[in-house]
């Protein structure tokens, strides 16, 4: 088994980020929780900026691979997959 940083980290990432999104929905439920201050609402929005902050980390990284992978195809070290 190949253990990938970056695919665990990422899993990471998103679960943190759909667990604050649905805490929030579901603190605003039970939105006794406290009087001035609405958790479950910076709750959800965090979880959207974290959701939205890891898909361009994985864009921009998913991009510096190919270069990468393209780069060394030029270069002649790898052969393109058949």
């Amino acid at each position: 088994m190949i253990v990938m940083p970056h695919k665990a980290s990422t899993a990471a990432s998103y679960c943190t980020s759909g667990v604050l999104a649905c805490g929030g929905v579901i603190s605003n439920f039970m939105h006794s929780v406290e009087q001035y201050v609405d958790w479950g609402t910076i709750s959800a929005i965090a979880g959207i900026l974290i959701g939205i902050a890891t898909f361009w980390v994985n864009r921009r990284n998913q991009r510096k691979r190919t270069r990468a992978y393209i780069e060394a195809l030029e270069r002649g070290n790898i052969t393109p997959p058949k």
